[in-house]
């Protein structure tokens, strides 16, 4: 899923010191793009997900999934917005919401 490339880093401090980070990683064959996190104590040694947090393979987004921006929301959950191409090769801003604070 990196393969490719990796860039668009999103970081968030969180409330207990710690660091959470969204980024795009591109795979070569086939082309896809996912949006990948990991987490790190100390801001400089990083631990990385074992599975994407979006992967390519539904209807908008198909293809591709890319530059993750993060944002809080006031009930303290977490929305991701994210670039995304489908099968019908329209690119389009999608959205997730995390289910928990």
């Amino acid at each position: 899923m990196e393969a490719y490339s990796v860039y668009a880093p999103e970081v968030l401090l969180l409330g207990d010191g710690s660091y959470r980070m969204y980024y795009a990683g591109w795979s070569t064959d086939p082309v896809h793009g996912y949006i990948l996190g990991a987490t790190s104590t100390d801001g400089l040694e990083w631990s990385k997900d074992r599975a994407p947090l979006v992967a390519p393979g539904g209807m908008w987004d198909g293809q591709k999934c890319s530059e993750p921006c993060v944002i809080r929301l006031h009930d303290g959950r977490y929305r991701l917005f994210y670039e995304a191409s489908g099968d019908d090769g329209v690119w389009r801003i999608l959205s997730a919401t995390a289910k928990g604070q």
